[in-house]
């Protein structure tokens, strides 16, 4: 096999772009290996925050922009459960309590408390439940599962087949909803929503169609903003690139004649 050998100053600098190059591409893929260093798991956490708070400014401005007149009232399109559910029906997945849903629409984690013996309000899937104590705390979970919670949780279910779950959850989910819950919450140290006032909340409400092209939107933009792993890799893919691009001209040598 035939291999083109420069001079060996050119041997040397080709060596150390390379070098340069494999550097950057094992730095970023330690980053997310398991051992994350403290300063980096800020840094991600911080880089998530701020997508986040993106997000929630994008959201908040398409509904906005959405918010012609309020043509709708939450009690005409929904109701409260009125389902019950048994204890050993229960589990840590499917039991939602105040405390295991998760402040900022950050939605749920397992539940370290369970329900032994009696009966609870069931959700099913796709109902929205809202913690109702401290609504400033923002807890707001869209089912996934079929489940039970107590009555410091509203489970909150459509009636109106017109309306997108979806939307619903991103109508209930918005700044302007908990401003609303949490302007008319009792008490002091411990406020509570008015679940009365929450169920004459209202909103614009488009067509069918029209509540699609948002839902399609946000969740697009959730995804970007929200997961990070989405961008981290696809850099890694093209530092890679760039690094084989970048080796495959320095090493491309033209053939010199020998002559015979």
């Amino acid at each position: 096999m035939r291999i083109p050998v420069p001079p060996l100053e050119v041997q040397c600098e080709i060596v150390r772009i390379l070098d340069n190059f494999t550097l950057l591409s094992a730095e970023l893929s330690a980053e997310l290996s398991a051992e994350l260093s403290a300063e980096l798991s800020a840094e991600l956490s911080a880089e998530l925050s701020a997508r986040q708070k993106q997000f929630e400014y994008y959201k908040n401005y398409l509904l906005k922009s959405y918010d012609r007149q309020d043509n709708a009232c939450l009690k005409d399109i929904a109701e409260y459960s009125k389902d019950r559910i048994k204890a050993n029906e229960l589990n840590e997945d499917n039991y939602i309590g105040v405390d295991n849903l998760l402040q900022n629409k950050q939605g749920k984690v397992k539940s370290s408390y369970i329900p032994k013996e009696g009966n609870f309000t069931k959700y099913q899937e796709k109902d929205i439940l809202i913690g109702n104590i401290r609504p400033y705390l923002k807890k707001i979970w869209f089912a996934d599962n079929v489940g039970g919670t107590n009555g410091d949780v509203l489970a909150i279910r459509i009636t109106d087949n017109n309306v997108i779950p979806e939307y619903l959850y991103f109508i209930l989910s918005s700044d302007k909803f908990f401003n609303y819950d949490n302007s008319n919450s009792k008490g002091a140290k411990m406020p509570r929503g008015n679940k009365e006032a929450v169920m004459n909340y209202k909103f614009y409400l488009p067509s069918k169609d029209e509540q699609l092209k948002i839902v399609n939107k946000l969740n697009k933009f959730e995804i970007i903003c929200n997961d990070i792993s989405q961008g981290l890799p696809a850099e890694i893919e093209a530092r890679q690139k760039q690094y084989e691009y970048y080796r495959d001209k320095l090493l491309a040598f033209k053939e010199l004649k020998v002559d015979e």
